[in-house]
């Protein structure tokens, strides 16, 4: 995970927790806050109470589900190919941050032919997850801004740093 994020931006920082106040959505993708970010979790109830929205994305219904606005399990070792399905709606849809992409991003081509590659059948039977959540997904993160935790699990499996890259490429084109 550290080599993901420091191969995407150079480094591993993050930003503050407190930023979730600025977001509109919240996304624990992976992450039991409850169980394994305590204080994450504490401040995201609160900003729950401030209108902020949060999805969850793991491999099992985990306790962080009570809190959240969307629940989606996914089978395990499939982040990529969600990742990847809600790229595709985005850029179907031409709702990607072109400014962003062209100004601070290398690649994105070759993001966007894996994902005008993938089929909705594909993604759907890889993740477990139908193509309304996937597309819902992609819905989510259009609404900028959106901060994304994600957490050790997806990390640890055989393609776990590119697991890492596909959901850098998905807050990256969003």
């Amino acid at each position: 995970g550290l080599l993901a994020q420091k191969m995407d931006f150079g480094n591993s920082l993050c930003h503050s927790p407190f930023d979730i106040f600025n977001s509109n959505w919240i996304v624990l993708w992976g992450r039991n806050a409850l169980w394994t970010n305590l204080h994450l979790y504490n401040l995201i109830v609160k900003a729950k109470k401030k209108g902020k929205k949060v999805l969850v994305i793991d491999v099992y219904k985990s306790p962080t589900f009570k809190m959240a606005d969307m629940g989606v399990v996914i089978n395990p070792s499939s982040d990529s190919y969600l990742a990847y399905g809600a790229i595709k709606f985005i850029l179907d849809n031409g709702a990607e941050d072109k400014e962003f992409i062209n100004n601070c991003t290398i690649g994105f081509e070759k993001v966007k032919e894996v994902a005008k590659n993938l089929s909705y059948e594909d993604i759907e039977k890889e993740t477990g997850v139908s193509k309304e959540v996937i597309q819902n997904i992609g819905k989510i993160y259009t609404q900028k801004p959106v901060s994304t935790f994600i957490g050790y699990g997806v990390q640890r499996y055989t393609n776990g740093v590119n697991s890492i890259r596909s959901i850098d490429y998905l807050v990256a084109i969003s």
